[in-house]
């Protein structure tokens, strides 16, 4: 139901979550650190803002994240396949 909601990602059995958890965190440890931090500052200055400002803002960031030589170098490789 919370999932449902939006309340949550999901939801897993508890016989799951130690594994589901240790996934998430190593996806997130496996991003370049600029982009995770950059990630939770827009995240924590965007929420009092009115929607259209943290679109804006969301915008500009990932524009920003583009700038970065780790994101560059992911990019690369991507389109090198």
């Amino acid at each position: 139901e919370a999932a449902h909601l939006g309340l949550i990602n999901r939801a897993v059995p508890a016989a799951d979550l130690d594994r589901v958890v240790d996934e998430a965190a190593a996806a997130i440890a496996a991003k370049p650190v600029e982009a995770v931090a950059l990630g939770k500052a827009l995240f924590q200055s965007q929420i009092e803002m009115p929607i259209a400002e943290a679109y804006a803002l969301a915008g500009r960031r990932m524009a920003e994240n583009l700038t970065f030589a780790e994101t560059k170098s992911g990019i690369d490789r991507f389109l090198a396949r």
